[in-house]
């Protein structure tokens, strides 16, 4: 397998400029004139910057309108070059805000967000990735807001460990600015401790503590209030999930807080319908909010009661089933993806059962993370797309009105078989109206929306109700002419009323009438929206470069002009319209390219769910049209025992895993001459497969084209070569991969 990568080499080339300033014999007069409004990006920030395929993360940047004028800006961050999304903003002279978008990507390995020329870049792999130790404190409070000279007064803070590995962190603690002791602690994955310094001081006034970014202040009198008894407060109590199968492990939490400022002891009793279950002691410092976590098991089936002080809540225990490890979940469905508050909210699992005899499905669904129900269903022999339904209200809208709820369901009888979906909570009369193109290259579609002018991407919130879309039936787009054909529910008008009562998605499909616009990239529906997948481009009919002759004339070779993309059942969802349940999935060209796609098939490929599909097609082998399609067992997929690079490296630890992390290569630009190509090289010792009756090799590479300069800059040493005669027939630019 080769694997290359293109690094991009600026080099800055500095001029020194001499500036003669020549003043002249006039006195000048300073005038205030006002500078129109200007914007500036600054800080994108993601986060987090590495995700699981599927899930979502946070894109902010702060906008600052540097002019002295107010005025509208438009943020339109991308992902690989294509803008997911819009907001505007208006803001006045000298006036600075954070624009915050939610976003997603579907395809595995590294991407840029950009936000005008400030980038940053996150990585999606097919595992959850493991996240460094990190230290977040909250809660911090003093025992006492008003002390007496020579009194001591503790300071708490609840400190935890947010990744997913342990770690050692130093807490310093400052006084008026001043640093008073530092303790060093170590924290498990998600441990949670509450840690305590003690401080006293000998003069009157006001005193501002801090630890980390967080602050609290308490004051030193000559005469201070008695100090206050401990005394507790039960707030807060959680029982997750709510429903469970008898046997099945019920967590059961509430917070204590010591509103008095003396230290105290509380004992935490816990009543399982009237009955006590469990008791726990918890001492805190005077103002201090803890956590108490019970973990309780029930065998009858019903609905049971849980009290802890004066908090009570309910859980619902099922009778016990014998769930099947042979039932697959293959889709779920979460309908409408846009509601208001207290809205339902449907979540439906489709499910088969692989076995020749009648399963039990156990599926838990989670919604942000908290475990919400759980409900069993019968499948018969060799049954399919069988259905399970939930049903949520959803909870209130976010801070940032596009953030939503993630929504997980879960195999009882195998936890590693899960599936994802996500809604999101409008403000009421509100939803959100996306408008796009798909044809005619990457130059933006201009429409209008009741009569005011927009350019595409186009996502806002806007109040329910009708609206008029208009768009131009001919386009110039630079590199030829496009004209509007029809929008995405059939109407071929390019003027028409939409009425938005949901989250609509409105696409203007355009096809080419001269001249050409792009090379097309793939979207499919999700569920949600449309998700990009990739550039659907190969060699072509012009072949890959494949040599030189010694005149200097390059020869192409290849020559396969099929390419293919392979969508997961998990990734693509069905629709449903005028009761046909359809695919949704869109070739949209936006790119100016040499080449276009007048073509496009789906291959269905019908096979047991336990396995995978691989196709052999390989470009530079030229098998033609997909050559063959295997099934593959990942779970019987083997480890290579060794793995050597071109320097004697031993990278195994990097390709043992279909995880979206690579084994680093070197780009051709960087071989020390033209007659001296060093290249990528894997030697794999794949063990003793003698006894095999049948060896699948499964290789999965990532192919980075980079910026085209530095392909220009090889192929030019190439050039200067064969001008001084130095090049024969058949010198290969770019020695293709072969095994």
């Amino acid at each position: 397998m080769v694997s290359r990568s293109k690094k991009l080499k600026i080099f800055l080339l500095a001029d020194l400029v001499i500036l003669a300033l020549v003043i002249p014999g006039y006195f000048y007069v300073d005038a205030n004139i006002s500078e129109p409004a200007n914007f500036q990006i600054t800080d994108l920030t993601l986060n987090p910057d590495w995700i699981q395929v599927g899930e979502t993360f946070e894109i902010s940047v702060n906008v600052t309108n540097t002019g002295d004028i107010g005025g509208n800006y438009t943020v339109t961050p991308a992902i690989d070059d294509i803008a997911i999304s819009t907001k505007t903003v208006q803001l006045a002279g000298g006036e600075t805000t954070t624009v915050t978008f939610i976003a997603t990507q579907a395809t595995e390995g590294n991407h840029t967000v950009a936000v005008e020329d400030v980038t940053k870049t996150f990585q999606v792999s097919s595992e959850a990735p493991d996240k460094p130790a990190e230290l977040q404190l909250t809660n911090l409070v003093t025992s006492r807001k008003e002390a007496e000279v020579g009194d001591s007064v503790t300071v708490s803070v609840t400190a935890t460990n947010i990744g997913d590995e342990a770690g050692e962190f130093s807490l310093e603690l400052f006084v008026n600015d001043q640093k008073r002791e530092t303790k060093s602690i170590q924290l498990d994955a998600d441990e949670i401790k509450s840690v305590q310094f003690e401080v006293i001081e000998n003069s009157e006034g006001e005193y501002t503590v801090k630890l980390g970014s967080l602050t609290t202040s308490f004051t030193i009198t000559a005469e201070a209030e008695p100090v206050k008894p401990a005394e507790f407060q039960v707030t807060d109590l959680a029982v997750n999930p709510s429903s469970a199968i008898a046997g099945e492990t019920v967590e059961i939490s509430v917070k204590v807080t010591n509103v008095g400022e003396e230290s105290g002891t509380y004992t935490v009793n816990l009543k399982i319908d009237g009955t006590t279950k469990d008791t726990k002691e918890i001492t805190l410092a005077g103002q201090v909010t803890d956590t108490v976590d019970f973990e309780v098991t029930e065998e009858n089936a019903g609905t049971h009661t849980v009290e802890v002080g004066s908090q009570s809540e309910t859980f619902t225990i099922e009778a016990p089933v014998e769930a099947s490890d042979k039932i697959d979940l293959q889709r779920v469905f979460v309908n409408p993806y846009e509601v208001w508050v207290g809205e339902t909210v449907t979540i439906t699992v489709r499910a088969s059962n692989t076995a020749n005899e009648e399963a039990v499905l156990g599926a838990r669904l989670l919604v942000a993370g908290e475990a919400v129900a759980t409900k069993t269903a019968t499948l018969a022999a060799g049954e399919s797309d069988e259905t399970l339904q939930f049903t949520v209200t959803a909870g209130p809208s976010n801070e940032d009105t596009t953030k939503g709820y993630s929504v997980e369901i879960i195999n009882l009888a195998n936890q590693s078989d899960r599936l994802k979906g996500y809604f999101t909570v409008a403000p009421n009369g509100f939803h959100t109206l996306s408008i796009n193109r798909a044809g005619g290259g990457s130059t933006p579609m201009v429409f209008t929306l009741d009569g005011v002018t927009y350019k595409s991407p186009y996502v806002k919130l806007l109040p329910v109700g009708e609206y008029s879309i208009s768009t131009d039936k001919t386009v110039d787009v630079g590199t030829g002419v496009v004209e509007f054909d029809h929008w995405q529910d059939g109407v071929t008008s390019e003027s028409r009323t939409i009425v938005l009562d949901k989250f609509l998605s409105v696409l203007a499909h355009y096809i080419v009438i001269s001249g050409y616009a792009s090379c097309p990239s793939l979207y499919y529906w999700n569920g949600t929206e449309y998700i990009y997948v990739t550039e659907v481009s190969n060699a072509g009919w012009l072949g890959y470069i494949d040599y030189m002759e010694e005149d200097g004339d390059i020869v192409f070779g290849g020559g396969n002009p099929w390419d293919h993309v392979k969508l997961d059942a998990s990734q693509i969802q069905t629709r449903t319209e005028n009761g046909q349940e359809y695919y949704d999935i869109i070739l949209f060209q936006q790119w100016d390219e040499i080449f276009y796609t007048d073509t496009a098939y789906m291959v269905v490929v019908d096979h047991p769910s336990d396995v995978d599909v691989y196709s052999t097609m390989v470009n530079y082998v030229n098998r033609g049209f997909f050559g063959k399609i295997y099934t593959v067992d990942g779970d019987n997929l083997l480890t290579p025992v060794s793995a050597i690079n071109e320097n004697g490296d031993e990278v195994l630890s990097q390709i043992a895993e279909l995880d979206s992390i690579f084994t680093p290569a070197i780009n051709g630009v960087d071989s020390p001459s033209w007659d001296d190509i060093k290249v990528n090289q894997l030697t794999l010792d794949l063990g003793d497969l003698s006894g095999a009756q049948e060896i699948k090799l499964v290789i999965n590479g990532m192919v980075d084209w980079g910026p085209a300069q530095p392909y220009y800059d090889w192929i030019d040493q190439f050039k200067t070569a064969a001008a001084q005669g130095l090049v024969p027939n058949g010198t290969q630019l770019n020695p293709p991969a072969y095994m």
